[in-house]
């Protein structure tokens, strides 16, 4: 190979990696491989389960009949030509846990040791080392990364050589998790199977399951069975199916017992719980019911559900919720009014304190160390229970300024519908002053600008009572406590059907942000090949269109099967792909909340305000099917910022005048559609507006193909010549919940250009 090659081969496998590994080096020579049958030489400690899993993970890269060779000796050899030998060394230390039960957590350095690994590619032969099993995992999934992208270049007509290379590489956070809410929609065991099996591809080690909530209670309780009668529940089998599944991928699976508010299922099962007369519920949004922690009972009811639990999950944490309590709940009864007094509490957050405390007795007897949210800190809060920060990074403060190891999650809800770039510029070890004024950052986002009071309200939870150590000694304790982060998906909007694509279309590049712990590139393309790997691996098909833009246009890849086959039932066909390709839903809580309850939260005042959802609305609109974060206008945003610095190139100007020819010819293509009326008229206006800004769009390719957007561009997209004006912001609108994403790109290269470019205003003067 050339030298030109080789650095081609090298940047291509170095972008298609994800996590990108620690530590990355090249070295001379090439490994050439068309699918051979390793030769697989296990050596060090391994048990018959880890070996059937190794092999099991590298089977879909042998696509010769031979089968896998595994030797147990320590002799290197090949029993012919054709394979190729892979030597995996596991070193057997023992695997140590964060979370564990005690006063504290393991070592972090012990942790995150126990999932390194080292993997050599050599012209002969591949190696992969680790001390522990799990480290063998990891390395396993970065090699099977390598492999499926070499079968992509041999589909492609392209090399099948390898570069050589070294890697060492550990992660930066040994908690690198994804809570699943499976109470508000019930998320069937072959989804979350599938969801371990990404988690895993993408290096991922924590699946947090929402198992309660007001709405239902989906843990097969057998002491308090009525408990179930709520709706779908999981059996013991497949939850204990569940946690040997994500043993055998080096993933714990954390439970969490929601307690004491959010728990109307428990209450309207067993009336004599419950201070008040309660029903059950289908809405979401804060319930006003709680656990009684004044009565001897409860405290035996959490004790015999904990135990149901500890016989399932054999983690060494338990989550407890401990988030949004309803305080006139409490206050507002004469009991516990009477209660308080006689214990000294002056308010329901230390009543609520109270109750924390007994839950967290009642774990360290069962071996299992308590988590919860953030509102659980106290000051009376023994400091070996676990927060986790979802209020702010300022809880995140909070909790370590109290001694409290912390997992962060408030950047990282992926259920607002943020593209993954807003999530990925929060690190969780980030400076509070960073963190903060990436926070107001957000507010001058013009993918925001739509829910910017929301955001406003969001502010509330800066002042805390506790205020980390300033300088040095604050960030020692940082790095200290904050054992990890964990992405968050609240289910309100998401069913099985609707997960993969509500999940993956953000997480990978959050995952290498944990991984890591910092982001490198927020780009859609390396989420496109992580989740193309993926799917060599074993994984769903996505919707995923050509990243190199060299292949003409297809519609098929705008929407998977699975979106086009829900989207048939409201009767839209993938002759609108070109349209829908290019909409995402609005983004925050303005889809949960509606526009009134919206309105009513902003004052203060959203518990009496009916919101559009509920737990049986049927979910197959358009900003439901569709992705959150539009895979087209994510390259059509990485397209515009190579514009602003240098002109395009052959494969870009090729994409646009694609997308020009498609997006213009999407009204003919709506009003050929039998829809609602509601659903048809908001499709007409959003392909009104995308053929106006294909129009400002062809204005843009004839003047400026061959050279940066400049001031001149701002010029016309302020409304000088292609008229585009201050349209670009009402284009940028939502349309009922959905919004045009590529007029978002536009606007921002207006208003980057506004404040860069010192002639614009000589010129628009």
């Amino acid at each position: 190979m050339t030298d030109v090659d080789d650095v081609e081969l090298r940047e291509y496998y170095q972008q298609r990696l994800l996590p990108q590994p620690q530590r990355l080096t090249f070295n001379e020579g090439t490994l050439k491989w068309q699918g051979e049958a390793f030769a697989l030489q296990l050596q060090g400690s391994f048990t018959a389960g880890q070996h059937a899993q190794l092999v099991e993970t590298l089977q879909p890269f042998v696509t010769v009949a031979a089968p896998m060779q595994v030797d147990t000796g320590r002799a290197v050899r090949r029993a012919n030509s054709k394979e190729l030998p892979l030597r995996v060394y596991c070193g057997g230390e023992p695997v140590v846990h964060l979370g564990s039960n005690g006063p504290k957590s393991v070592d972090k350095r012990d942790a995150i040791r126990c999932e390194s690994y080292s993997l050599t590619l050599t012209p002969n032969d591949i190696t992969l080392s680790a001390p522990t099993h799990l480290g063998v995992l990891r390395g396993t999934q970065t090699l099977t990364q390598i492999l499926a992208h070499c079968l992509a270049r041999q589909e492609a007509g392209q090399s099948s050589e390898l570069p050589c290379l070294a890697i060492e590489d550990q992660p930066a956070f040994a908690w690198r998790g994804v809570l699943i809410d499976v109470a508000r929609h019930f998320i069937e065991l072959p989804v979350l199977l599938r969801t371990l099996d990404g988690m895993a591809h993408h290096k991922l080690n924590v699946m947090h399951l929402h198992l309660t909530d007001d709405q239902a209670y989906r843990f097969p309780s057998a002491a308090y069975t009525k408990l179930n009668a709520s709706g779908p529940c999981y059996t013991r089998e497949e939850l204990k199916a569940l946690v040997a599944y994500g043993e055998a991928l080096g993933i714990r699976i954390v439970p969490e017992l929601d307690m004491p508010g959010h728990t109307t299922s428990w209450l309207a099962a067993y009336p004599e719980w419950s201070l008040y007369e309660i029903k059950a519920t289908s809405r979401f949004g804060v319930h006003k019911g709680c656990l009684n922690p004044a009565l001897g009972q409860t405290y035996e009811v959490i004790s015999t559900l904990l135990t149901e639990f500890a016989q399932i999950f054999p983690d060494g944490c338990v989550h407890i919720g401990g988030d949004e309590v309803h305080p006139l709940w409490w206050s507002d009864h004469p009991e516990m009014r009477s209660f308080m007094q006689e214990r000294g509490f002056a308010t329901p957050r230390d009543l609520q304190a109270h109750f924390n405390q007994r839950v967290s007795d009642v774990l360290a007897k069962l071996g299992k160390r308590m988590l919860a949210w953030d509102e659980a800190v106290h000051e009376t809060l023994p400091e070996n229970v676990m927060i986790q920060a979802w209020r702010g990074m300022t809880a995140r403060d909070a909790a370590v300024a109290r001694g409290h190891e912390c997992i962060v999650s408030a950047p990282y809800y992926l259920d607002l519908f943020y593209p993954s770039d807003l999530h990925t510029r929060f690190a969780p070890l980030q400076p509070i002053d960073e963190a903060l004024a990436a926070e107001d950052a957000l507010l001058a986002d013009e993918r925001l600008a739509h829910v910017a009071g929301g955001l406003e309200w969001t502010r509330q939870w800066r002042d805390r009572p506790d205020d980390l150590a300033a300088g040095d000694a604050g960030k020692a304790a940082l790095a200290r406590q904050v054992l990890g982060a964990e992405a968050c998906l609240w289910s309100e909007l998401v069913t099985g059907e609707l997960l993969d694509v509500r999940l993956w279309s953000r997480l990978p590049l959050i995952a290498e942000l944990f991984w890591r712990g910092e982001a490198v590139n927020s780009g859609y393309t390396r989420t496109a090949h992580s989740l193309r790997s993926w799917q060599v691996c074993g994984g769903p098909a996505f919707a995923l269109p050509d990243t190199d833009a060299q292949g003409d246009l297809l519609h098929e890849e705008l929407l998977s099967k699975a979106q086009l086959k829900l989207l048939a039932v409201p009767g839209i066909d993938v002759g609108v792909a070109p349209l829908l390709g290019v909409l995402e839903p609005s983004k925050w809580y303005s889809r949960l909340l509606g526009s009134e309850a919206l309105a009513a939260r902003l004052q203060g005042q959203e518990m009496p305000q009916a919101r559009p959802y509920r737990v049986d609305t049927e979910l197959r609109t358009i900003a439901c099917v569709i992705s959150p974060e539009s895979f087209v206008s994510a390259q059509f945003f990485e397209l515009c910022e190579r514009w602003l610095v240098g002109p395009l190139s052959e494969t870009d100007h090729k994409a646009v005048t694609q997308w020009i020819t498609a997006w213009g010819s999407q009204v003919e293509a709506v009003k050929a559609l039998t829809l609602a009326d509601e659903t048809s008229q908001q499709l007409v206006e959003l392909a009104q507006r995308l053929k106006q800004l294909a129009d400002v769009v062809h204005t843009l390719l004839d003047k400026f193909s061959q050279q940066r957007l400049d001031a001149d561009t701002a010029a016309i997209l302020a409304g000088g010549v292609g008229e585009a004006g201050d349209e670009l912001a009402d284009w940028a609108a939502p349309v009922g919940e959905l919004m045009l994403a590529p007029a978002v790109a536009l606007l921002r290269v207006k208003n980057r250009l506004l404040a860069t470019e010192p002639q614009f205003k000589h010129k628009k003067e």
